[in-house]
């Protein structure tokens, strides 16, 4: 009988020591029962409580993932519900409660995949489903689950979990007869577990390449890797490991016709077996195997009283188990050494036995053949399917790099646009902005220049004033002369006085209009444009106001009193149309 290890991830490593197990686990609780701790902290350390419990008390491990349960339940803590559900599902598992345990696995994964992130636990789920199908000899759901962990593994990128699952796929195809796919996912599973330096996980893949170079009678390659494996598995003290291989190299032994060897591995098989952790559900099932390949060395070597022992006890074990092949082989083992030992009634009372069992076992090969033509056939159908949905999904992933790649093109043309935008209104703002800049220059410049010639006006206009006054003095003393009534002279001086004053007005005002114009061009047609009915002596008034003239000033130019001026302003007023309120000098220079 070739022994085969399935892959799901250890909780008990090599080295593995209850007293540092229990010191670990305290410490755990200690920190549980702080209060210095979030509620959801809590219940994550009750899961993980429940987790190294697996390994000594299942009782402890069950208490503390049922307490996770309730108080994540209780708050609605998602990833607390998903993970304690798994706990349980796992110790379940272990009593062989498969039962209990498929639903609670469904259930892990059902809310891993309502909106939690997808991590190791949601992975073994998937593959402690697959396990308990296989062990129902349900090879189409397990491979099913095997096939669905692999694509969510990959997702995931998780290395060790894909090799898990080529592993457990490779048994699949082994059972069902499948050589070239049994080698081939066997190979890939070793390659994983040596590149991430898994040895315990190493040693048991190439433990079952061993295994399947005897299926296909290849014995010394077989031996090569099982001596390979032998130096790991001693090593890490991996007792399911060493029970396989001892009992697979007895196998080859035995095949030789070394019989002497091959008990010999069997008894390391059956030390290996005993060895094993109590609480592996496949302990009692090693140890039933062990001792049916040890009683069948002693019948070869015609020890019949000890083969009985071994056969006895492999065969009690098959009813304890409910395995119809160990009673079948250790029922036919019996009766040959009953046969030896000269005790027929006991010899045909096992063979009868065995003939029952036996007939069971050729209608259930038979119905098992049937199903493996039905399997065959399905597989071939879902092999197809699966190629078309990998064609699918590198279509779909063809599509959404298409789909990125369009976007990035989009993205950097719409960058681009923006830059290039950017920099035309940046450029456009320099514009714009030296523009400004000219004209404030240029608007700087015209004030400038504009108080210049108002600089110049007024000081044109003050030396004006200053040659009147200076005139008006010279006129004054004339018509002091005047006074004198000096007949033949007093006319004579009131006309040059009169010639002088209307002279000197006349050309005073065309030398100021002059000036005035070519500084205040701009307010002078406006004032003209707007109020055409001004007469020229208004026109004149508004120039003086504009340059901010006093009413004594305006008198001293235009020879006129300072009354007639103010008389001539309130006219001038009336023909704007201002009101008493509003200042007359403001309103010219708003013009």
């Amino acid at each position: 009988m070739i022994l085969l290890f399935h892959c799901i991830l250890l909780i008990s490593y090599p080295g593995y020591s209850q007293s540092s197990d229990n010191i670990f686990i305290d410490s755990l609780k200690q920190k549980s029962i702080t209060g210095e701790i979030e509620i959801t902290e809590k219940i994550d350390l009750w899961n993980q409580i429940a987790k190294y419990y697996r390994n000594i008390d299942l009782d402890s491990s069950s208490y503390y993932a049922e307490k996770a349960k309730y108080l994540s339940t209780e708050i609605g803590y998602k990833k607390g519900i998903a993970v304690s559900t798994f706990r349980l599902a796992q110790l379940e598992e272990v009593k062989g409660n498969y039962d209990n345990a498929l639903p609670l696995f469904n259930k892990t994964i059902l809310l891993y995949e309502e909106g939690l992130k997808k991590d190791v636990n949601y992975l073994q789920a998937i593959n402690y489903i697959g396990i308990i199908y296989e062990v129902r000899n349900d090879y189409d759901k397990s491979l099913e689950y095997y096939l669905i962990g692999i694509r969510e593994a990959e997702k995931q990128n998780h290395k060790l979990t894909m090799a898990f699952f080529y592993n457990n796929i490779s048994i699949i195809y082994n059972y069902t007869n499948f050589p070239n796919k049994e080698i081939q996912y066997l190979r890939k599973a070793s390659k994983i577990f040596k590149e991430l330096g898994q040895d315990i996980y190493y040693a048991n893949s190439i433990l079952n390449i061993g295994a399947y170079y005897i299926s296909v009678n290849k014995e010394d390659s077989a031996l090569l890797y099982f001596k390979e494996a032998e130096i790991l598995q001693k090593r890490d003290n991996n007792y399911y490991g060493l029970t396989n291989l001892y009992g697979n190299t007895g196998n080859i032994a035995l095949r030789k016709g070394n019989i002497e060897d091959a008990l010999k591995d069997f008894k390391e098989s059956l030390v290996n077996a005993k060895l094993m952790d109590t609480l592996d559900p496949d302990r009692k099932t090693r140890i039933s195997a062990a001792n049916l390949n040890i009683g069948n060395a002693l019948i070869g070597l015609k020890k019949y009283s000890l083969a009985r022992e071994h056969l006895y006890l492999a065969y009690s074990l098959g009813n304890f188990l409910e395995s119809p092949r160990h009673q079948k082989e250790g029922s036919y083992g019996l009766f040959l050494c009953f046969l030896g030992l000269d005790n027929y009634d006991s010899a045909m009372y096992y063979h009868s036995i065995f003939l029952t069992l036996n007939d069971s076992l050729i209608a259930e090969t038979y119905n098992e053949k049937i199903d493996q033509l039905n399997y065959e056939y399905k597989l071939e159908k879902e092999t197809e399917l699966f190629k078309k949905d990998k064609e699918l999904i590198t279509l779909k992933k063809n599509r959404q790099e298409l789909i990125y790649l369009s976007l990035l093109g989009l993205l950097f043309t719409i960058a681009l646009t923006v830059v290039i935008i950017y920099y035309f209104q940046k450029n456009k703002l320099q514009k714009s902005e030296l523009k400004r800049e000219n004209l404030r220059l240029e608007k700087e410049n015209l004030s400038n220049v504009l108080d210049k010639k108002n600089r110049e006006l007024t000081a044109n206009v003050l030396n004006l004033i200053e040659r009147n006054e200076f005139i008006a003095k010279l006129s004054e003393q004339l018509q002091d002369h005047a006074n004198l009534k000096i007949t033949d002279s007093s006319e004579k001086i009131e006309n040059i006085i009169r010639s002088i004053d209307k002279d000197s007005a006349n050309k005073l005002w065309k030398e100021f209009e002059v000036r005035y114009l070519e500084v205040h061009k701009d307010f002078h047609q406006k004032l003209t444009a707007k109020y055409p009915k001004l007469t020229a002596n208004e026109r004149k008034l508004c120039a003086f106001i504009v340059l901010n003239m006093s009413t004594k000033d305006i008198s001293s130019i235009t020879y006129q009193s300072n009354q007639s001026i103010k008389v001539a302003r309130y006219r001038l007023r009336k023909k704007l149309g201002l009101d008493k309120n509003e200042n007359l000098t403001a309103f010219l220079h708003s013009l």
